[in-house]
């Protein structure tokens, strides 16, 4: 995470370093803060999967990634794959016909990884196929290239957790469900993976005795009660939404753009293409133990966020954030009294004419500084110099409601800084 700076204000004055920048503005290392997460993967396309997997899935609100191969598939089925997607599961890539992508030409297995692919998106519209598993497990420095240039990521059968410091995403290890895997066993995967911070991408294949390995209806649904207990610090989502989430925090850039008593501007952005990386980080942001009445945008847009406060009374606002959707503004409605605030021979009086729809502001004609109005969004409205100690602002083209006024003066003490709030009835 990169983290660049525009602005000074009470709280970032101090920060000079991405050491200590991390602990006021944090990416959460998984979605929502939780410790670690859980992706089930589906391979061949078997009708139990979709028949029995899913049906289980809905029951505890969860989503799958289905790895299918596309030869296989009768046309009737690309429409029950199409209300999949719409209800947030994901369609992978499995190859057309399922080789051992490593023991072939290397022309032929271009044509499986790149016309699967093309298959999907052609029978599913406006869907972009992220994912690919490799059949058999089996692949090669050549073939993986292959992959890499057609898909966001793809799972192999190598055994193990995969960690957000150290994932190849074209190699992404998994934990295979077998005939006789034990319950067990299956739930210690998912401690692990809570307790190592790590992410479990879980393999099956077919269900009560279809295809390959198949498993237990009644072993999977214990196993997703299981991982329902643990859902307070287990995140469970999807393949893509995770490779999303993890090479977004990589790439993620933070950029400070204004700070003042008041407000926080900031910048998200991830350098990844927003058609495809549009997955919402969770950010952490401190701000002043001071401020009350927060409201959060980002863009136009109103954000849901959460407050915390820490054993030493620090506050902090948690929300969550797609990169490249424009600036976040975190506002207090009602800013701390400041000593700055006491301006002697100011003669400041500032109100709202009701009979013009304009604000006036009169000061000590010996003074200038500058006059501007935000929205509660942290949006500027307006901004003027004050010079000849009386300013009319038309305020015709604003909606009624609630707004910001800040007043800045250069005084023989210094700056002088005035925040009110006024309304527009």
């Amino acid at each position: 995470m990169f983290i660049k700076f525009f602005g000074v204000g009470v709280f970032f004055i101090i920060i000079n370093t991405i050491d200590s920048f991390s602990q006021e503005i944090k990416i959460a290392p998984f979605y929502k803060f939780k410790n670690g997460a859980v992706s089930f993967t589906f391979d061949d396309g078997l009708d139990s999967q979709f028949n029995i997997g899913i049906e289980l899935l809905s029951k505890f609100n969860y989503k799958g990634t289905f790895f299918i191969t596309t030869g296989n598939i009768k046309k009737a089925k690309w429409e029950f794959f199409k209300e999949m997607i719409n209800n947030g599961h994901e369609i992978g890539s499995h190859s057309i016909s399922h080789p051992k992508l490593s023991e072939i030409n290397l022309n032929d297995a271009n044509f499986e990884i790149e016309i699967s692919k093309n298959t999907v998106e052609q029978n599913i519209d406006s869907f972009q196929c992220f994912s690919f598993a490799y059949p058999s497990g089996r692949f090669n420095a050549e073939v993986k290239s292959i992959v890499s240039q057609f898909y966001q990521a793809a799972r192999s059968v190598n055994s193990g957790l995969c960690s957000f410091e150290n994932t190849d995403n074209f190699q992404l290890q998994t934990l295979f469900f077998s005939s006789n895997l034990k319950l067990k066993i299956a739930n210690t995967w998912v401690n692990s993976a809570i307790h190592d911070q790590k992410w479990l991408i879980e393999s099956f294949h077919g269900f009560d005795g279809d295809g390959y390995q198949p498993i237990s209806s009644n072993l999977f649904r214990k196993h997703l009660e299981y991982i329902k207990s643990k859902e307070n610090v287990l995140w469970v989502a999807t393949l893509q939404d995770v490779v999303k989430y993890f090479k977004e925090r990589q790439g993620a850039s933070i950029s400070i753009i204004d700070s003042s008593d008041y407000l926080y501007r900031i910048q998200l952005n991830d350098n990844l293409p927003d058609s495809i990386y549009n997955h919402p980080l969770t950010l952490k942001i401190k701000i002043p133990k001071s401020w009350k009445d927060i409201s959060i945008a980002h863009g136009e847009h109103i954000v849901q966020f959460q407050t915390q406060v820490d054993p030493l009374g620090n506050q902090f606002v948690i929300f969550d954030a797609v990169p490249d959707r424009g600036l976040i503004t975190i506002l207090s409605q009602t800013p701390f009294d400041s000593e700055k605030e006491k301006c002697e021979n100011c003669n400041l009086i500032l109100y709202p004419i009701p009979f013009n729809n304009s604000f006036r502001v009169l000061w000590n004609p010996m003074y200038v500084g500058h006059f501007s109005i935000l929205n509660l969004k942290g949006q500027m409205v307006f901004k003027g110099e004050l010079k000849s100690g009386i300013l009319q602002i038309d305020t015709e083209l604003l909606e009624k409601g609630n707004y910001m006024v800040v007043i800045d003066l250069d005084t023989e003490k210094g700056n002088f800084h005035l925040i009110k709030k006024v309304i527009k009835e």
